[in-house]
């Protein structure tokens, strides 16, 4: 089905805020978010023009002491092993607050020089927990999403081969969210340093 749709969101409260959402077959299972302005929280407007369905939603974040914070997620993130032309990074998350999450997104990044093998990534769709992969700022950027997550620690293993040399390696960020509420999220940091050990590897293969 077509799926062409505009939708604004504004508030007669703060006439400075507007903010337009487009939602199209291209990107219709991409999740969208706005901060609205506190000063316009209580008279929020929703205007659409167009054709198809989205889904709509709002969420009130506040914060509050707690005396046994527990995180949401427990994250690691290292390079099982390398070469000099490429490296496989293994990620491992379980859900930390008991029972099982709603859908999360675990956002894997690569060192500067470097990209995702994502047809390779694309085989983890066959598993159970993955439901679907996909490469982002120019493959820099791997999306893993899962249905949900529990306390049994799941992981990931992808492949990012180099693209251009790069003098120093610094840490890169793999952090893990859940789709509806982003507040609930963890964050690690895995390096390509000189301690871990390269396997050097030929052009091409002896004739």
């Amino acid at each position: 089905p077509t799926r062409d749709l505009t939708v604004v969101v504004s508030s007669d409260d703060l006439e400075s805020f507007s903010h337009t959402f487009q939602v199209n077959n291209d990107n219709a299972l991409v999740l969208q978010t706005v901060v609205i302005p506190l000063s316009a929280h209580n008279n929020v407007k929703i205007e659409t023009t167009g054709e198809g369905t989205a889904l709509l939603q709002t969420s009130l974040q506040y914060n509050s002491k707690s005396e046994d914070a527990q995180s949401a997620f427990d994250l690691t993130a290292t390079v099982s092993s390398r070469t000099d032309k490429s490296f496989k990074l293994q990620a491992c998350a379980s859900y930390g607050k008991g029972g099982a999450s709603g859908m999360v997104v675990l956002e894997l990044n690569t060192p500067s020089g470097y990209v995702f093998n994502v047809e390779s990534a694309k085989a983890l769709e066959n598993t159970v927990e993955v439901q679907r992969v996909e490469g982002d700022e120019g493959n820099t950027r791997l999306n893993l999403y899962y249905s949900s997550l529990s306390q049994n620690r799941v992981c990931a293993e992808v492949e990012a081969d180099k693209e251009y040399e790069v003098k120093g390696y610094k840490p890169t960020v793999v952090k893990i969210v859940d789709y509806y509420k982003p507040g609930d999220s963890a964050t690690t940091l895995y390096t390509i340093d000189a301690e871990t050990q390269v396997e050097a590897v030929p052009d091409s293969a002896a004739g």
